[in-house]
């Protein structure tokens, strides 16, 4: 269930705030041919390519009880495309990225990746819609994304099938994309539809499409686990062992996560004058950026509605600005986000621009602004690997922020909005609290707190997410 804050009104329809998808494993022919239950089991041993460790994100979906996600869009054509210009440029742009033709193996070191040198599984169909579905769009388009799924496969591949629904007219064409998490996460879904839409137009023009390799994610995954294995990783190791012995009860036990299928979701917006501002800001001033501001307002929100001096949080970084692993992976298409937690003092705060300036700190003083702690988390074993851990198992809330420059071109597919929720899934939420927003650089900003409401109280989420847009004006009110 979706509540909407009366106060915000929202330029257009309110979108989802999470991508659909849906928890899956591979396919039961598959699990029933390896012969193990699960794949948080031991993994198979069978002779595979030269092994890459897993990304964190990655190993963390293998390892957990509902399985690797598998996401689900669904996107309106501006005019009708031609069906096998639409084919080729869905093969140029998976021959572009390797995370799309990622392999999941095994050997006796545990699960690992690697990536074929061409696709050659089926990955693209048109379909003919029956003409004057009306209505019944959605659950035809549903039943299409369910077929498509059972198709995807982690170890024979692919991972990506795609379907382009064509009617008599523009206005019934749709085109269907189903990807595995494994090698696709959110920022992915605009690398891809941006690429896809110029290797198309250069296709319809007649142009030759040389696809050029971007960012290796195996690259990306081996340079993580190194540094988490090295020197390096171990001063990090010993930053977040000191930030547990700091603020954290000795026991360091934490709350851990639940499957919550039935999850509400709460609906805010900051306007666009105070949105604005706030880009304003981040883009003019080189040590403050909205990842600050965002959390900084939160802890001010928070701690003015709970009372609580220690705000516990963590965020998703997808790594689009600053990179990954020393690749930059602003055009690469892969799983490369990962979740950094933090924890704030706040006894000494006494505005939202005190919170703000006290999660900039934070984050300054973290190695690597924090992007290397969940492959310490998984990796770092004894007294301290426990420590590390548990800074992230105490955290209260998770943050998702995505921000992305909007394509001055017009955009050959737009997302169909209201965006149909293709996959049911439980959703997997610490504590049952999660805040998601997307920035396109125009516009309001809004954000959806994710929250189970039998373990957290529908009233005292509202006033929070109320008292966080307050925040956020407080802190813009400075910069307009």
């Amino acid at each position: 269930m979706i509540y909407t804050d009366p106060d915000f009104e929202a330029e257009g329809p309110v979108a989802p705030v999470s991508l659909p998808s849906t928890a899956s494993r591979l396919p039961r022919h598959r699990t029933e041919r390896l012969g193990y239950a699960s794949l948080a089991d031991q993994p198979p041993e069978f002779p595979l390519p030269a092994r890459v460790p897993l990304l964190p994100l990655q190993e963390e979906a293998l390892r957990a009880v509902s399985g690797v996600p598998v996401l689900g869009l669904v996107f309106t054509p501006a005019v009708l495309l031609r069906p096998e210009l639409l084919e080729q440029a869905v093969r140029a742009v998976v021959a572009r990225h390797d995370g799309l033709r990622l392999r999941l193996g095994s050997d006796d070191g545990g699960w690992h990746q690697y990536v074929v040198a061409e696709e050659t599984a089926e990955i693209f169909e048109t379909i003919d819609l029956v003409p004057g579905l009306g209505a019944g769009l959605v659950g035809t388009l549903r039943e299409h994304a369910e077929r498509l799924r059972q198709d995807l496969d982690l170890i024979d591949g692919p991972l990506i099938r795609i379907a382009y629904l064509t009617g008599d007219s523009v206005a019934q064409a749709r085109l269907l994309v189903v990807v595995s998490h494994f090698g696709f996460d959110a920022i992915s879904w605009l690398v891809f539809m941006d690429d896809l839409a110029q290797t198309y137009r250069q296709l319809a023009f007649g142009e030759i499409v040389e696809p050029s390799a971007t960012a290796s994610i195996l690259g990306v995954a081996r340079s993580v686990r190194e540094h988490a294995m090295g020197s390096a990783g171990v001063a990090e190791g010993a930053f977040w062992a000191g930030v547990a012995e700091r603020f954290l009860p000795e026991d360091h036990v934490g709350v851990q996560p639940v499957l919550a299928d039935r999850t509400e979701t709460f609906v805010v917006g900051l306007d666009r004058a105070s949105a604005e501002a706030l880009r304003r800001a981040s883009a003019v001033r080189g040590d403050l950026g909205m990842v600050e501001i965002l959390l900084g307002s939160l802890a001010a929100a928070s701690t003015r509605c709970g009372g609580n001096t220690l705000f516990k949080v963590q965020y998703t970084y997808h790594g689009r600005d600053g990179g990954v692993g020393g690749y930059d992976v602003l055009d690469a298409i892969g799983w490369v986000a990962t979740q950094v937690p933090m924890i704030l003092d706040l006894s000494v705060v006494t505005s939202a621009h005190d919170a703000v300036n006290l999660a900039r700190d934070q984050l300054r003083q973290m190695p690597n602004r924090g992007t290397g702690y969940l492959a310490l988390h998984q990796t770092m074993t004894g007294s301290r690997g426990s420590l590390v851990r548990a800074v992230r198992d105490n955290v209260d809330i998770t943050v998702n922020f995505m921000r992305s420059a909007k394509n001055p071109q017009p955009s050959l597919f737009e997302v169909t909005s209201p965006q149909p929720n293709l996959f049911d899934f439980p959703t997997r939420h610490p504590r049952s609290l999660a805040i998601r927003s997307t920035d396109d650089l125009s516009g309001s900003l809004t954000f959806g707190w994710n929250f189970d409401p039998v373990l957290r109280n529908r009233h005292t989420v509202a006033r929070t997410a109320r008292a966080h847009i307050e925040a956020l004006r407080e802190i813009a009110a400075q910069y307009t």
